[in-house]
Formats: C-alpha cells, sequence, structure tokens
C-alpha cells in the first residue's frame, strides 16, 4: 500500500489556523466537498449581525463563543445511512471532482508519494525508532545551523539525542513529559502508521529512549510497593508508560530540564564565583579618571552611577554586574566606564553583545565600541563562516591565475567579513559588556563567558534583574549575580527618565515590590489614590472598557497600546480595532487597498503595526526594522507590493515588501506584555 503526502494549509473557515490536508487535492475542491466550515462561518455571521442589531454593539468574547459554538450545532447534519456509506461518499466525491476536474485519476498521481511506504506493524517491530526520527532531527539541525547539506546528513545516536533534546528544550527552562512526547511526535508526522496504535505507541517508544537526556526536577517522593505497582488504585501511568505513585502525580505533572540547562548553570556559576588576583584597574586611577571625566563631560556622573563603574572596574570578580530600572542612565554609567578603560589601555578594549540585534545596534552607536547580537558571536564562535570567507578570499588574491574580477569580488569579500569579524569576536585581556543580560538564555551566557574566561577577558552583566525575562533555556543569570551580594553588582537607583518625582518614586516602589504595614502593595496604594487602578468583578466589562478607553485615545490621535497575556486575544483585539476605526473612516475603508498581515487582519493607510523579525531592510535613518518595531502604515503600492510606513515616536520612515509583512508583521493596537516592554506609549 502506499501512503500519500500531507500538508498543512490556511484553514478555509479560519485563515488564522492551520490544518492538515492532502497535497494534490485543490482548495477548490476541498470546498466543493466540505461544506460544514463554510456554513458554520455564514452561520455565525448571521447571528452575530442580528445580535448587534439587537443590542446595538457587538457580542463580547463570552457571548461570541456561544454563538460560534450554536452555529456549529445548528449547522451539524443528521447522520443517515447514505452520508455515512463510504461507498456512497467516494461516489459524491468522484462526481464533484469530475465536474471540477474531469478525469480523477489525475488526481490520484497528485497525491501519490514520492516512494515514501505506509509503515505495518511488522515494518514496526522490525526497525529501529530511532532511526525514523533521525531524518526530522536533522532537517532541525539544518535549520538550526542555516545549512541545507545537514538535512542529507546520517545522524548518529549520540548526535539525534542531543538535537532531540535542543529541540525539545528551545525555548523552555523546564517542560513536562507530555512536551517531551510532542516533539516525539512532530518529528515522526510525516510516516503513516497502518496500525493505529502504533501512531501513538511509536511516539511514545521514541519519548522513552531519549528520557536520559532530560534532568527531572521533581523527583519521586513517594515509592510504590511492589504488591500495588500495577494496582491503578494507587499509580498512574505518564505518556511515556512510566509508573508513579498518585500522590506524587496530585501536585501536577512532573518538571525536567535538557542536561545541556544544567550543565550551562553549573559551568557559569563556577566562572561567577570565580576571580582575579588582582582588579581591573587599580581603584585609586578609576576613581581620578572619573574626577576628570566629571571635569570635562556635559552629563557629570550622579553618585550612584560614579560608584558603580568604581566598584565594577576595580572589582577582581571574573564577572561583575551593573543593575538598574529603565531610565537609571545605563549608558551614561557606561561611557564613563570606557573612558577610564581607554585612558588606561588603549582603544579596542571594551567590548559589547545583548539578545536583540536592536540593543547591540545602539550601544554600538552610543558608545563608539564592537558590538553584536548574542546569536552573531556564537555562530561565528562555534562555525567560523566569516574565518573561512577571509581565508577563501586571501586564497583567491594570492592565487596566480585568479581574474581581476576574481581579485576584485575577493577583496570586497575580504574586507567585510573582516569587519564584521572585529565586531563578533571576543578580544583577550579586554571587557565584554552584556546588555540586556536578564533577557538572556542561560546557555548562551554560559557560552559566552565561558569564551571571555579562555581569554583572560572580565564579563560586564547590564540590565535588570526585575525585568520581565526573555523566552529562553534559563534566564535567571543577573538574579544570581544580585543575590550574590554587593561583591558581584552594584545598583543604580536614580533615576532620570521622568520629569515627575512622584512618578519616578511609585515607578521605583512597583519595581522594588515595597509593602505597607498590612503587607499591600506600596505602589498599588498608591496608584489607586492617583485614580490610575480600576476594577470589576465582571471580567467582560473591565475588557470591554479597556478596549473603548484604547480606541478613544488611537482616535484622539494619541500612540496607545492595549496590553492582553496571550497571542489569541492579541489577535482578536488587533482584529476589532481594525474594523471600528474603517467603520469610523480613521483609515483606509477599501477592502482592496488593504494588506493582510500574519495575523490574519487587513491593514490600511493609518493603521497601527509592529514588526515581528529582525531584517537587513533599513529606515530613512539607516537603522535596521527590528522585531518589536511599532509603525503606522502612510501608503500602501500594489504595483510594486510594498508598504510605506512611519515611526509614532521618532522621525524615522521605512519601505516593507509585502513578502515581509505578510509573513512577519502584525496588527499594533494590542500586545503581549513581553512584546511592548520596553516600548514607548501615550497611553
Amino acid at each position: 500500500t502506499w501512503g500519500v503526502k500531507w500538508e498543512k494549509r490556511p484553514s478555509m473557515s479560519n485563515p488564522n489556523k492551520h490544518v492538515w490536508e492532502l497535497a494534490g487535492i485543490s482548495d477548490e475542491l476541498i470546498r466543493a466537498s466540505s461544506s460544514r466550515s463554510l456554513g458554520v462561518a455564514a452561520k455565525l455571521s448571521e447571528y452575530i449581525d442580528n445580535y448587534t442589531k439587537a443590542t446595538g454593539h457587538k457580542p463580547d468574547k463570552r457571548t461570541l463563543n456561544a454563538l460560534s459554538n450554536k452555529a456549529w450545532g445548528n449547522t451539524r447534519k443528521k447522520k443517515t445511512a447514505e452520508n455515512s456509506n463510504p461507498t456512497i461518499c467516494e461516489k459524491q466525491f468522484r462526481l464533484l471532482a469530475e465536474k471540477l476536474y474531469g478525469d480523477t485519476n489525475t488526481i490520484g498521481q497528485d497525491i501519490q508519494t514520492d516512494g515514501t511506504k505506509v509503515m505495518t506493524h511488522a515494518d514496526v517491530q522490525r526497525c529501529n525508532v530511532l532511526d525514523l526520527a533521525k531524518p526530522g532531527l536533522a532537517a532541525t539541525l539544518a535549520q538550526e545551523q542555516q545549512d541545507d547539506q545537514v538535512k542529507h546528513t546520517k545522524l548518529s545516536d549520540q548526535d539525534a539525542a542531543h538535537e532531540f533534546q535542543r529541540v525539545t528544550g528551545e525555548h523552555k527552562t523546564t517542560f513536562t513529559k507530555a512536551h517531551i512526547a510532542a516533539t516525539a511526535h512532530s518529528l515522526l508526522d510525516g510516516i503513516d502508521f497502518d496500525d493505529d496504535d502504533d501512531n501513538v505507541n511509536v511516539p511514545n517508544q521514541l519519548a522513552s529512549s531519549f528520557m536520559d537526556q532530560f534532568v527531572e526536577i521533581t523527583p519521586d517522593i513517594y515509592q510504590i510497593p511492589d504488591q500495588f505497582a500495577h494496582d491503578n488504585r494507587f499509580t498512574i501511568e505518564d505518556i511515556t508508560g512510566h509508573t508513579h505513585s498518585i500522590l506524587d502525580m496530585k501536585k501536577g505533572e512532573k518538571l525536567y530540564a535538557t542536561q545541556t540547562v544544567i550543565d550551562a548553570e553549573k559551568q557559569l556559576i563556577d566562572i561567577m564565583d570565580g576571580q582575579h588576583d588582582t582588579s581591573y584597574i587599580n581603584k585609586a586611577q578609576v576613581i581620578a579618571l572619573l574626577d576628570e571625566y566629571n571635569q570635562h563631560t556635559d552629563r557629570p556622573l550622579s553618585a550612584d552611577q560614579y560608584d558603580a563603574v568604581v566598584a565594577a572596574l576595580a572589582s577582581k570578580k571574573n564577572m561583575f554586574a551593573i543593575i538598574g530600572p529603565a531610565g537609571a542612565g545605563k549608558t551614561t554609567t557606561l561611557k564613563a566606564l570606557k573612558y577610564v578603560v581607554d585612558n588606561t589601555y588603549g582603544d579596542n578594549k571594551v567590548t559589547g553583545t545583548a539578545p536583540s540585534t536592536r540593543a547591540a545596534e545602539e550601544m554600538q552607536s552610543s558608545m563608539n565600541i564592537n558590538c553584536a547580537n548574542i546569536a552573531a558571536i556564537i555562530t561565528e564562535e562555534t562555525h567560523g563562516a566569516l574565518r573561512k570567507k577571509i581565508d577563501t578570499a586571501q586564497h583567491v588574491l594570492m592565487h596566480p591565475n585568479a581574474t581581476s574580477e576574481q581579485k576584485r569580488s575577493a577583496h570586497e569579500d575580504l574586507i567585510t567579513a573582516t569587519t564584521k569579524l572585529q565586531q563578533y569576536t571576543i578580544p583577550r585581556d579586554s571587557i565584554l559588556i552584556i546588555d540586556e543580560a536578564g533577557m538572556a538564555a542561560t546557555t548562551d551566557l554560559s557560552l559566552l563567558c565561558s569564551i571571555a574566561h579562555e581569554r583572560n577577558t572580565r564579563v560586564l552583566f547590564v540590565g535588570d534583574h526585575m525585568q520581565l525575562p526573555a523566552v529562553g533555556e534559563g534566564t535567571g543569570a543577573l538574579t544570581a549575580m544580585h543575590d550574590r551580594g554587593h561583591e558581584y553588582h552594584a545598583e543604580l537607583t536614580s533615576l532620570f527618565r521622568f520629569n515627575d518625582t512622584h512618578e519616578a518614586d511609585v515607578s521605583l516602589m512597583l519595581r522594588n515590590r515595597e509593602r505597607n504595614k498590612d503587607d499591600t502593595y506600596t505602589a498599588i496604594s498608591e496608584y489607586r489614590s492617583m485614580n490610575r487602578i480600576h476594577q470589576s468583578l465582571d471580567q467582560d466589562a473591565i475588557f470591554e472598557q479597556a478596549y473603548q478607553d484604547t480606541r478613544a485615545d488611537i482616535e484622539n490621535g494619541k500612540n496607545a497600546i492595549l496590553m492582553a497575556s496571550d497571542n489569541k486575544t492579541v489577535a482578536e483585539l488587533n482584529r476589532r480595532f481594525a474594523q471600528d476605526l474603517m467603520d469610523k473612516g480613521l483609515v483606509e475603508t477599501n477592502p482592496n487597498k488593504r494588506v493582510e498581515l500574519s495575523d490574519g487582519v487587513a491593514y490600511g493607510v493609518g493603521d497601527h503595526i509592529v514588526t515581528r523579525r529582525n531584517t537587513h531592510i533599513t529606515t530613512s535613518t539607516g537603522e535596521k526594522v527590528h522585531n518589536g518595531d511599532y509603525w503606522i502604515i502612510t501608503t500602501i503600492d500594489f504595483k510594486n507590493k510594498t508598504m510605506a510606513v512611519k515611526n509614532p515616536e521618532e522621525n524615522e520612515t521605512a519601505l516593507l515588501p509585502f513578502w515581509y509583512v505578510k509573513e512577519h508583521a502584525q496588527g499594533g493596537y494590542a500586545s503581549t506584555i513581553h512584546l511592548a516592554q520596553g516600548a514607548t506609549f501615550d497611553t
């Protein structure tokens, strides 16, 4: 028996969702043969219209869910002998196909696979389950290394196990056995098992075979007596077939971490706790140079900034941290630190990095030092692509038979690669500044600090341990530095970004979680007295009020944002903002002059959007377009397929191609809290 290929496509009833369909079967034929989803959409639209006419407003989230369930129920067809008979269904499908295509045999040819056989139960028993997963693991590894050739590599068992661990733990500090099993299932998606039980059992066998790659951080507390080992009154079997006491499972699923993260944490702590025989710069010299700096600069250091530079440069520790909230003048502090280092050791002894490209570029621009994002430095240190490019260019330049054109091209490559390599290299006997350190993954920090340690380079973390962490494999290194005491860190306590000193004070109360005598948060009391907090027992009512207030601010020309806890809610809100602003004529109203973005919503001139991926597209100020940049659409050129946008906060514009915005941009009216962190809005 020969299998068929499946492919993910946008659902015809909800483009935001993706569903599995047979490859080779057109949307036209699927639409003709499966009208249920479209019927549901039509019925739901009818119910919404009726509700809006009856109440004078659109349904809230809860009502919308109820209407959706009603639409599904009222479009369900009663099961009959006719519509349940496979032979009759096949005949009806064939008639539809013949109307659309004529010869239905071509459809069968289109959906044949390229030789992938359905696996029978006997096949499964003969094979090594690990070998079934290796092609999928090679594909994920190729994507990680950005090298398509890796896809054709046959991985060893050890390499496959390591890659399985990486894929499971990607963007997660801890996870459950369900996550491990989900990775196994995803790797076997392309295999069609003839036996239904094998569809479940084989992925679970694969997950079980990799369990030794993970570290259980919530071990069993209760032992199961032998006589009860198979008694389901006292035991429960997890998704991979292991048996546990029900008392262990009552508190929730067990958590695991990858061995990679555990090893990275240990290595990072070992480096963190180590120190040199001497300080990087003698304390007296640091003080003398800082006094000189304060005499000549337009922005003299505050007392806490001054003390932070002295503590960082006079420390003997391998690693030190300067910690402070947003607006505490961390950049001003670092400029003074660079002045001291430059006047002690000369230029190029301070380099920088950060998790985000924007943060790295801003540090490079403001401090005039070599900077690159963490991923770029690690990739070069691991794979050496730039060094290879330099070697190739030098070989061409020295080759006697190279043409003048080849030498010209090689010379350009050599200059470009050499310049980038300076940005991506951690020099010896220097200081490496890691900005936004609280947002960096532990695995990345461990590798960076190991490289720096090998090169006798000190590491300086900069950031705020109270900030929301990024999604990553462990993000608690900056907190560890803070918790170890002032031998490991200095704190910036002054705020310079607020005009209102009371606002500044309350923001620090909130950050520092200060409490009143009755154990309530001081900042909450202050904000409540300032009429900044609004609450209701009716969740839908408060949700609606927040939406209406934000929309009113946007309609009045303010740069406003509404924050929600999850991406699904954000997408729903952005869809509603776009529609309501269209209805009021405040943005482009012609559907044919709007462009659908990655969230499935169409936006036009006047709409707010946010870009979601770093790109080499440059803005009018020469900066790159970044993940998390907010824009307002100014014009859309359908002929050249470009969208012109402007930054609402800065005098900056950009021209974004359709291919980019359709894949990597979404509505900018609502946002998750993580995405909005660090952005500036009026309200």
